[in-house]
């Protein structure tokens, strides 16, 4: 009962999930993993990245990353997990980066590390430090918790807002941390908590008309988006189809890029067919979709996650098995760019 039988060479997994009414939806995901050479073909790597189940932080609370499961998207979700690298591996100030996937662009300033610097009359941000190479995850972002209220900001876990603080590696490319009252739009590349403010604000009212009349149901007014994973920039709507031109600058190692610190390649595409058997006899074929493209630059190293989504209602208890198998080769492993 419930079973996934594998027929890829790549990951798999699933899970039960209920629609805002309660019915049960039975998920499969495939994790798709690619190592990207530096002419941009694309080849399966080996072993698989495997399906996450529950989200993983740092020892110090940062997300890292999401679950591959979960509900079903409106968007598909495009992370990134890395570091901004100096072009020709020598340290600098200050350095842009940039990624785009399709038609999807996201910019960022990274800056090496300072200090609020105090004169006469107010505060100002320090000289940066060289770098080679800077994380870009949550904990270098400006965010925190507002000294005056104690509300968080949109990311929880970011700095920049008190003196004592240092000031954020990541800046939005046009929105840069000036003064200690400044409240710029915070940038960064990672997966946001189902907590931070991105996604609670979809969660809907749970107020007493709630509690009489939909408790332990989600709320009538529960926006799907709350199951977005990526901040609002990086879902691309709709979803992806695979084939799509996906550009990384300054964010892979001199080794790994083509040149002056940018990577070209084409998003894999991969053909999935869906066969689930029930005990009674019927069967349902069933297509995925792209769920979320997860972009790991230090490796180089692409993740694409593919959902099927099947209601099953009243017959969950009679589901057997879902055969997951690949129609043909995905043509991304075979060509790498176009």
């Amino acid at each position: 009962m419930w079973l996934v039988e594998n027929r890829t060479p790549f990951a798999t997994a699933s899970s039960w999930v209920l629609d805002v009414d309660g019915n049960e939806i039975w998920v499969v995901a495939v994790k798709a993993a690619y190592d990207i050479a530096p002419d941009g073909q694309c080849r399966i790597s080996i072993p698989q990245s495997p399906v996450l189940r529950d989200p993983v932080q740092s020892e110090k609370g940062v997300p890292l990353y999401e679950t591959d499961l979960g509900h079903p998207k409106v968007n598909t979700d495009i992370l990134l997990l890395g570091h901004a690298h100096a072009p020709k591996g020598e340290a600098v100030k200050e350095l842009p980066v940039e990624f785009r996937v399709g038609d999807l662009v996201r910019k960022a300033y990274v800056y090496g590390d300072r200090k609020w610097e105090h004169d006469s009359e107010q505060y100002s941000p320090g000289e940066p430090e060289p770098f080679v190479r800077m994380p870009l995850d949550w904990s270098r972002c400006f965010g925190g918790s507002d000294p005056k209220t104690g509300n968080p900001l949109l990311n929880q876990v970011g700095c920049g807002l008190v003196t004592s603080d240092s000031l954020p590696n990541v800046e939005h490319s046009e929105q840069r941390l000036r003064s200690i009252s400044a409240r710029p739009d915070t940038t960064g590349f990672g997966p946001v908590p189902c907590h931070w403010d991105w996604r609670a604000r979809y969660c809907g009212t749970y107020d007493e008309e709630w509690k009489t009349s939909r408790s332990p149901l989600l709320p009538k007014d529960f926006d799907p988006l709350h199951w977005q994973i990526a901040p609002p920039e990086q879902q691309y709507a709709g979803h992806l189809r695979g084939g799509e031109l996906v550009v990384l600058t300054n964010l892979t190692t001199p080794e790994a890029s083509q040149q002056a610190g940018r990577l070209e390649f084409n998003l894999p595409q991969l053909f999935l067919e869906f066969e689930t058997r029930f005990y009674n006899g019927s069967r349902i074929h069933a297509d995925s979709y792209i769920h979320t493209v997860i972009l790991e630059t230090d490796y180089p190293r692409v993740a694409v996650v593919y959902h099927m989504s099947l209601p099953c209602f009243r017959n969950g208890n009679i589901l057997e098995r879902t055969i997951v198998t690949q129609k043909r080769r995905p043509d991304g492993a075979q060509m790498g760019r176009s």
